[in-house]
């Protein structure tokens, strides 16, 4: 299988993605978006540093949040955090 040819973005996209520190592995269990996503602000950390990013929740458990991510440097449209990295947003 030839990554740069299946994976959207391509081979800049493969070139860019990094570790996201603060991600975490896919809890067990059954998981859906929920009908309503909440605004948040989260902390991503990487190896050059933390960066704030304004997304939204759509899923949680008791100790971590999935929110939607659209940067080149991760391979996934979400991310799994600490609940400790994410902020909630006042509502538009």
């Amino acid at each position: 299988m030839n990554l740069a040819q299946t994976v959207p973005g391509g081979l800049s996209r493969l070139r860019a993605a990094v570790p996201l520190l603060n991600a975490r592995p896919v809890p067990p269990g059954v998981h859906h978006d929920v009908e309503r996503p909440i605004p948040v602000t989260v902390t991503l950390r990487w190896e050059s540093g933390a960066e704030p990013l304004d997304t939204v929740a759509v899923e949680w458990t008791a100790t971590l949040v999935r929110v939607r991510i659209v940067d080149l440097r991760v391979m996934t449209g979400a991310v799994w955090l600490p609940a400790a990295d994410v902020r909630r947003r006042a509502c538009a």
